[in-house]
């Protein structure tokens, strides 16, 4: 099967995760078209997990805090974690400026990112597999997937989040 003819983007994300969608928000708020890549079919479960309170403003500036908050994470108001050590360490949110954390469901936060992304105008294209690069060119980059049939995306800038 020969590609279709190369479809450009200025920024092409792998993975739709929160770094990817963040990520596209943000290029979608200084107008860069962006497409995102997503190699499973849709939204999925993940394991759940925290959220610091110091990630408030930065979904504010995002522009989601408001359908966050909506969404109904449970509030987290300390963690307590063992990094490179047997003995645990608390870290409580009481005295946080930016209030309490967060329980994630990470089904509904990607979605809500995910959501924010694509009303800002970013395309998403779930179900797509890299068939090979990114590869330099004069322009940018290039990359070959198959999101159906295989086609050639061309971006000048191109980031991974995976």
């Amino acid at each position: 099967m020969t590609p279709r003819s190369p479809t450009e983007f200025d920024v092409v994300i792998v993975g739709a995760g929160p770094a990817g969608t963040a990520a596209a928000i943000t290029l979608r708020q200084r107008n860069l078209s962006v497409l995102i890549l997503e190699t499973a079919p849709g939204p999925r479960w993940r394991i759940g997990e925290t959220l610091a309170p110091a990630a408030r403003p930065l979904l504010q500036n995002l522009g989601v805090l408001a359908d966050f908050e909506a969404d109904g994470h449970l509030p987290s108001y300390g963690n307590l974690s063992a990094w490179g050590a047997s003995r645990l360490s608390a870290t409580d949110f009481i005295f946080n400026p930016y209030g309490h954390g967060w329980q994630l469901d990470r089904e509904c936060f990607d979605r809500c990112l995910c959501q924010a992304a694509e009303k800002l105008g970013a395309h998403l294209w779930y179900d797509s597999r890299l068939l090979e690069g990114p590869n330099p060119t004069d322009s940018g980059w290039e990359i070959q997937l198959r999101p159906g049939s295989p086609m050639i995306l061309c971006a000048p800038l191109f980031s991974s989040y995976r």
